[in-house]
């Protein structure tokens, strides 16, 4: 499809913060730009694949109804640690029935798109930095650059592995990667374990320390990511 030129024409950028869930979405949704124009479910897809938007969901009662067009955030930073300390049991963490806060992380054995196997034993004595996300999730594309540039700052720290768990299959993973790199380790089709965990916020962060221990879970966009999981990482270090 084309895609007009008022797509691009924004009047400021609006930032929605939400926490979607495994909601049904509504059969006649409608995506609206800031200049009021419409299109039709159809152009969905064809959206989601423009780099410079993101489509934030509209919800009445838990069911997506429509996308708001936003702009994609043009200038990212690497990450930078500050010395500022953040108190991220009080700003960033959240509850889950499942996943809980001091809690022992359940059981997992994951493999990614290059085959490679991550397990709860195998990374036993490590820093496990979790994330649960989808390719047509407006935050977390928003949020891919600041978290590439955790990874690189911890790049030479073998005691630190940053896993992606995507909601798509390996095919459409694959295709999103060669758009949007992602240099988390990244495992497909995690669907049945986002929903056994109970998670139904995209995107989900989950740090657990070296001893198995949940010390962080997040749901939803953060401004400021990469500190609140660089805090969280220390702490699974005992720092």
């Amino acid at each position: 499809m084309f895609i007009t030129r008022k797509l691009f024409l924004f009047i400021g950028l609006t930032c929605f913060f939400f926490k979607p869930s495994f909601a049904q979405q509504a059969p006649n949704f409608f995506i609206q730009d800031s200049a009021g124009n419409l299109y039709p479910q159809s152009a969905y897809d064809s959206l989601s694949h423009v780099k410079s938007i993101i489509l934030s969901p509209y919800k009445n009662r838990g069911i997506i109804e429509g996308y708001l067009i936003t702009k994609a955030p043009v200038n990212t930073v690497p990450f930078v640690p500050k010395k500022k300390k953040y108190n991220i049991a009080e700003i960033f963490s959240l509850d889950n029935a499942v996943l809980r806060i001091g809690g022992k992380m359940p059981k997992y054995n994951l493999t990614d798109l290059d085959g490679n196997n991550y397990n709860s034993d195998s990374l036993k004595g490590k820093v496990v930095v979790i994330n649960f996300w989808f390719k047509a999730c407006g935050p977390c594309k928003q949020e891919i650059p600041y978290l590439n540039g955790l990874v690189d700052y911890y790049k030479s720290n073998e005691n630190v592995k940053f896993i992606a768990l995507g909601l798509d299959d390996s095919i459409a993973c694959g295709i999103f990667l060669q758009r949007i790199p992602y240099n988390y380790y990244i495992i497909p089709d995690s669907r049945t374990l986002a929903e056994s965990w109970q998670i139904h916020g995209f995107p989900t962060h989950i740090i657990i320390d070296k001893k198995g221990k949940i010390i962080l879970y997040g749901e939803g966009y953060a401004s400021s990511i990469e500190y609140y999981l660089n805090e969280g990482i220390k702490l699974g270090f005992g720092n």
